[in-house]
């Protein structure tokens, strides 16, 4: 598995959210995507921690549409991303998930 943290500055995130429904059905069907837990240390500093299947599928994220379209919303700003290795033997053991969202809503 692979992480990635990414954070952002947005300083109407009440906009941001008004278009968060399609944003989502986009984002659960993203190739490899495990989980997405949304951060913020405050009202305008936010972000998310990803968990992807295979570091190729983080990139292939990272260099995809929604990414990019995502990276190009004027009210975004100061974008930043940090890879991670996810040490994966001891996250199962504590119960990480490690089937993809798309794959799970395929098995519904």
């Amino acid at each position: 598995m692979h992480a990635l943290l990414v954070t952002f500055r947005c300083d109407t995130p009440e906009e941001l959210e008004k278009g968060m429904g399609p944003m989502m059905e986009a984002l659960a069907s993203t190739k490899g995507l495990i989980q997405k837990t949304f951060i913020g240390s405050s009202p305008q500093d936010l972000g998310g921690f990803y968990l992807f299947s295979t570091p190729e599928a983080a990139e292939a994220y990272l260099s995809g549409e929604f990414f990019t379209q995502f990276k190009s919303i004027p009210i975004v700003q100061n974008v930043t991303v940090k890879q991670f290795r996810v040490e994966d033997e001891p996250s199962k053991m504590l119960g990480t998930p490690s089937t993809p969202l798309a794959d799970s809503a395929a098995a519904e």
